[in-house]
């Protein structure tokens, strides 16, 4: 490849570059949205420390399929300490 079929070839690598970023991003910011609305959900059906104990639960966690679960988890349990518990339970199987 010559030098100038090399720099002709520059704009396209930067737009895929660019493109892999922005949805990188797009999803780390998704998956940030989504752990923040199921502390939300949690805090407003077991209250605001239960919230929170899922927010440090769920600091770390970027898949989709668990956080899914989670979403099933707070429709599905009676009280704040057994969710808590499951979602535990669940980042451990995992590890």
């Amino acid at each position: 490849m010559t030098l100038v079929e090399r720099v002709a070839e520059w704009p396209k690598q930067w737009h895929r570059e660019g493109v892999a970023e922005g949805v990188a991003r797009g999803r780390r910011e998704g998956v940030a949205q989504q752990r923040t609305m199921l502390r939300r959900q949690a805090a407003t059906r077991f209250g605001d420390a239960v919230g929170a104990q899922l927010d440090i639960l769920l600091a770390d966690i970027e898949d989709w399929d668990r956080l899914g679960t989670v979403a099933d988890f707070i429709l599905s349990t009676e009280d704040g300490p057994e969710l808590t518990r499951r979602v535990a339970d669940l980042l451990r199987q995992s590890d």
